[in-house]
């Protein structure tokens, strides 16, 4: 059995068996929060979101949703402009190149995936544009009212003066090399820019071009500063 098999199929019988532990029991559901700026200084591009309480489970340092396929990662700031190829990366990784760091590493990040991507799933180059991924910032201002914008809305086209065209993110699952997690060695979570070896890749064509892809964080906010990306798992229509 190939490292790579052995991983994914230990961490997927692990969240199978602790999201069973969950739906059967009644326990009580946990609430995400994220540190933001007030509600009079949000911009007028944030939508207010308001959803109903709901059993979350704790997996691996983020917060899955069973019933949503919702996965909460918690993020911090890394930078608010200039040149990004990526979302999110490790606090170890490619800090200098996105727009969110985490602490959870890229073979958590990937556990919690599988638990509802589905066993088949082809190659790299194919699964970036057929499993369809959502990304979501949300974060919890001083009225305790929950705002959720798409990730695209932060990231802009340099050519286009635009925000990136709203739409799905694909998953590319990285690779091991010598009996390593390449995106845990190499800290990269979600890319803008083609990476094979990154968890969440970008499916748009422009993803191949250099120097074409900016972070546009609103004011007032700043690095360091927490929130919460959502990533959702769709569930699959055939």
């Amino acid at each position: 059995m190939t490292p790579d098999s052995s991983f994914k199929r230990t961490l997927l019988a692990c969240g199978i068996l602790i999201l069973t532990v969950f739906l059967m029991s009644p326990g009580p559901g946990a609430q995400e929060s994220s540190a933001a700026p007030s509600d009079d200084s949000l911009p007028p591009s944030s939508a207010q979101h308001t959803e109903s309480d709901e059993k979350l489970i704790d997996f691996l340092g983020m917060k899955v949703s069973p019933t949503r396929r919702t996965i909460h990662v918690p993020v911090e700031i890394n930078m608010t402009e200039g040149f990004i190829e990526y979302v999110l990366v490790h606090e170890n990784g490619k800090t200098h190149e996105s727009i969110f760091r985490t602490g959870i590493t890229g073979e958590k990040f990937n556990a919690a995936l599988l638990l509802f991507l589905p066993k088949e799933r082809g190659l790299p180059v194919e699964t970036l544009n057929n499993i369809r991924i959502e990304l979501f910032i949300v974060w919890e201002d001083d009225r305790k009212v929950k705002h959720r914008v798409p990730a695209d809305q932060w990231v802009l086209n340099d050519i286009l003066q635009k925000p990136m065209k709203p739409g799905p993110w694909g998953y590319v699952g990285s690779r091991f090399e010598d009996g390593v997690y390449v995106a845990s060695r190499d800290g990269s979570l979600i890319a803008v820019r083609e990476d094979s070896d990154t968890v969440i890749g970008n499916p748009r064509p422009e993803r191949t071009q250099d120097d074409i892809w900016k972070a546009a964080v609103p004011d007032p906010w700043e690095p360091g500063q927490s929130f919460t990306l959502e990533v959702v798992i769709p569930k699959p229509t055939n």
